[in-house]
């Protein structure tokens, strides 16, 4: 049993004596001695720039389409000689408010006596009519328009300085866009 560990003991110590012998590492040594020579240390006072000796900047992207949006969902409609946006938010919220506009589907349009209503089914399959300043979705969204195929609206959503309004479509085939006619 002994001659057994000792095999193992004797193989173990001869390998950390292998592991501690310098078997030409030296040129790796010298390389790293010069580069820390030649460059000298970098201190962090030489590369900070205090805050007060700093140039302002000025975000300059807020008319700029989000990457997480498609192309043009989020051009503003205001105007800057018109006053901002501003939600009404102390109003009741409708039901069709509870779910985002992806989930609701235009199931058809109704006429007649100078009104039209849209008919939007929510993800639980109940159809609600629904009319023209009627508002739907979780971004705030009031209908604009209703046409024979499809709904238009505009959703208000907050940005870097407050409030703007994005347009909106649902179209009866249960596309969403987003308010451009192409």
């Amino acid at each position: 049993m002994k001659r057994i560990l000792a095999i193992p003991a004797g193989v173990l110590a001869g390998l950390l004596v292998t592991g501690c012998h310098d078997d030409g590492h030296a040129d790796l040594q010298a390389f790293a001695e010069g580069t820390v020579r030649e460059s000298g240390a970098v201190s962090v006072a030489d590369t900070h720039t205090p805050a007060s000796s700093r140039e302002t900047f000025a975000y300059a992207a807020r008319g700029l389409r989000s990457p997480f949006e498609p192309p043009g969902a989020l051009e503003s409609l205001a105007v800057d000689d018109q006053p901002l946006v501003a939600p009404d938010l102390d109003r009741v919220k409708a039901h069709l408010e509870r779910f985002p506009l992806a989930q609701l589907r235009l199931a058809g349009t109704l006429s007649g006596r100078g009104t039209r209503l849209a008919l939007v089914q929510d993800p639980t399959g109940t159809i609600h009519p629904v009319g023209v300043g009627e508002h739907m979705g979780t971004d705030l969204g009031r209908i604009r328009v209703i046409g024979d195929a499809g709904v238009e609206l505009v959703e208000v959503v907050r940005d870097a300085e407050g409030w703007m309004e994005r347009p909106r479509y649902i179209s009866l085939a249960g596309r969403l866009g987003d308010g451009r006619t192409e």
